[in-house]
């Protein structure tokens, strides 16, 4: 599969809040306005959208991955990963936080498979008092 990996800019805003679990139309500009929103594209089309947030103004986060269900397992997401690591290293950064809800196994496996590595637990953040592992990985 050919795909693209690059920042968004405010065409994708549509696809992106598509994407978007909380669907903030004003956060998701203003974060592709800062360049904190990657997306992949096949044939001009937004399958895929990475978002990160700064902890404490320099720390990256990536708050949000998603891969549209009939392009997951296909490289995507660690592509997308990629290009945000390349961007981060290049702009002096050396670790990357993430995190995934306690009960999804599979983005938990997937965060490992991409070299993070756990680092911490919140119990009971999110609905239905579900807890939240945290990942780190250095750049």
């Amino acid at each position: 599969m050919n795909f693209k990996i690059r920042f968004a800019n405010i065409n994708d805003l549509e696809s992106c809040v598509e994407l978007d679990l909380h669907k903030n139309i004003d956060t998701i500009k203003n974060k592709i306005s800062m360049n904190e929103v990657i997306v992949a594209e096949v044939n001009n089309e937004v399958i895929g959208c990475l978002k990160i947030e700064y902890i404490w103004t320099h720390l990256p986060f990536i708050s949000y991955i998603v891969i549209r269900k009939e392009f997951r397992s296909s490289g995507v997401g660690k592509s997308m990963l990629t290009f945000l690591e390349q961007y981060l290293k290049e702009n002096g950064q050396s670790t990357l936080l993430s995190s995934t809800m306690t009960d999804a196994v599979n983005p938990q496996k997937w965060h490992l498979k991409m070299g993070f590595i756990e680092c911490g637990m919140l119990c009971g953040i999110n609905d239905d008092g579900v807890g939240e592992i945290f990942f780190k990985k250095s750049l």
